[in-house]
């Protein structure tokens, strides 16, 4: 394919879209409307000159996704589009499939719809103008196409053996290969290849060669690991049908050959699926140099963060792994929900329960309903009301809502911003059609926020010990928020001896703490982090004893 054409049409819409945001900022619709009237009127331009346009249709529905300026980009691009492997909330399953063509379609077209306009436009923004020498140098070259941005079109180039970018490409190569020697490329046939940096990373001038040639159906690098299909699997309904290979790409290994596409992340972690259809999680053991497999399970869930839930094939019922894939708890429960802050609510027996990391019950299954507010607050429903619960203790009385929730208890805990009547009495009349959840979450939160005021009402009240007596046990910023104590003033009693001459004396100084020090540096059952200003203009945080600090009132 001669690309000589091609660079030569780059070249004229780019400086058409240039000279439109140039003039008209960043006002699209005027940008729109300006290229429009410059495409019309250009005598360069072919008003039957090719476009390519993807069309994309889920079964009830079709839309146009992007515009091209090539058959080939097209047919990459939609390589991307038809999404084979989908995740839904970190679970595995498969959406209808999306069914994605593409149509050829005129200038003139374009012109007169303006959908496929804004579609054009769009594209423009991307383009990089070539010099006369580069379309020359680079015309009988092939192309790649690599798409990091939403709207954007990068290609590469290639002469079969190495990976060339044209000099006024806005494309790093160095930036391509920071988590990774590898990347994957598609070329004008929609099929994927690798490419790799043969150098150390962030070197000026990469190495760049082709690495597996472009033949492939799929591939999905992840640091030194990729998922691969050479060839399209069959149409299924069922998401375990949907294998690819786990290859090591520094040596070429094929290290699984049954793993679940889509499944693996970043830290080199996957999911397996057995000749009977079960799951297990692996990972690679780095030092030993093997792969680390769990138990098999019906399904696994992996939600990114410190646990997956896990589903027994025998008995249905959930536990935990950790991202080792060893069985934290064993699987007991109805159902599972993730880990919020260390918490998960889930059910057993057909009642609601709070379960921590280590699987100890923090509120029995007794009620109703549980909703996790944050933290360790939770809403608990009984068949009396809802309640605010702290952990596995109520810290109120279990509420009517519906009967709290008038309109004077709504206008009272509106926002302050809240000032023009039509919109307070707008709000009211959101907040009285919430759902039940909603609603007792309107009220207990306003009511928890009059508890701490009540608490933080006594700060000036009590010694310091004793006021602080009154929380649980300080562990992070937001426990001193809460308390009303972050960046409180505060006075220094005895300042630590070998510190009294590098600090700069003051009036009062402020509880908190600067980087590098954190809240894990003090125990503040018996002290708090106060920050000091050094002699030298510097910061300094110590911790201070209780019986030695005084609050300032503010």
């Amino acid at each position: 394919m001669h690309l000589k054409p091609l660079f030569e049409t780059y070249n004229i819409f780019s400086r058409i879209y240039q000279t439109a945001h140039n003039e008209h900022g960043y006002n699209q619709e005027e940008i729109e409307n300006a290229c429009k009237q410059q495409l019309a009127n250009n005598a360069q331009i072919e008003k039957i000159q090719p476009f390519y346009t993807l069309k994309t249709s889920d079964g009830t529905n079709e839309w146009y996704g992007y515009l091209c300026f090539s058959q080939g980009e097209a047919a990459a691009r939609a390589a991307t589009l038809c999404q084979r492997y989908a995740k839904k909330w970190y679970t595995h399953e498969l959406k209808p499939q999306n069914i994605v063509s593409i149509e050829k379609m005129t200038l003139e077209k374009i012109l007169d719809d303006k959908t496929l306009l804004h579609l054009l436009v769009e594209r423009m923004a991307w383009l990089i103008p070539l010099s006369d020498e580069e379309i020359l140098a680079y015309d009988a070259w092939q192309m790649l196409w690599y798409f990091e941005h939403y709207h954007e079109a990068q290609f590469l180039l290639t002469d079969g053996t190495k990976v060339f970018v044209p000099k006024q490409s806005r494309l790093d190569l160095s930036s391509l290969f920071i988590s990774s020697d590898f990347v994957a490329v598609i070329d004008d046939e929609g099929q994927y290849g690798l490419i790799r940096d043969r150098h150390k990373k962030f070197l000026d001038e990469p190495d760049v060669v082709c690495h597996w040639a472009c033949e492939y159906y799929y591939i999905h690098v992840e640091e030194n690991l990729a998922e691969v299909q050479r060839e399209a699997p069959p149409q299924s309904d069922n998401y375990r049908d949907y294998l690819c290979k786990i290859v090591q790409l520094h040596t070429g290994k094929t290290i699984a050959d049954n793993a679940l596409c889509g499944s693996l992340d970043y830290k080199q972690r996957f999911l397996t699926v057995e000749a009977d259809g079960l799951l297990r999680y692996a990972y690679v053991d780095q030092e030993m140099q093997e792969i680390i497999s769990s138990k098999p399970y019906a399904t696994i869930v992996t939600r990114g963060y410190d646990y997956n839930a896990v589903q027994d094939a025998k008995t249905k019922l959930w536990g935990y792994t950790d991202k080792q894939g060893k069985e934290v708890i064993a699987p007991q429960y109805d159902d599972y929900a993730p880990f919020n802050f260390g918490y998960a609510v889930v059910s057993k027996e057909g009642k609601n329960m709070v379960i921590d990391e280590q699987g100890e019950v923090i509120i029995v299954p007794r009620y109703l309903k549980i909703v996790h507010d944050e933290d360790d607050y939770f809403f608990v429903k009984s068949d009396k009301g809802w309640a605010l619960f702290k952990k596995g203790e109520a810290q109120s009385d279990f509420l009517d809502v519906e009967a709290i929730l008038d309109e004077s208890f709504v206008r009272k805990h509106l926002p302050r911003c809240m000032t023009e009547e039509d919109e307070i009495v707008h709000a009211v009349e959101e907040t009285l059609t919430m759902e039940e959840e909603e609603k007792a979450a309107f009220v207990l939160k306003h009511l928890r926020s009059e508890q701490k005021r009540a608490l933080q009402s006594r700060c000036y009240t009590l010694p310091i010990q004793a006021y602080i007596a009154l929380f649980d046990t300080f562990k992070s910023q937001k426990d001193l928020e809460e308390a009303g104590l972050w960046y409180h003033p505060v006075k220094v009693r005895k300042i630590p001896r070998q510190y009294k001459n590098i600090i700069e004396e003051q009036e009062a100084y402020v509880i908190g703490w600067s980087y590098p020090s954190g809240a894990s540096m003090f125990d503040m059952s018996v002290e708090l982090p106060v920050m000091f200003k050094k002699k030298d203009g510097m910061e300094l945080t110590l911790g201070i004893k209780l019986e030695d600090l005084v609050l300032v009132r503010v």
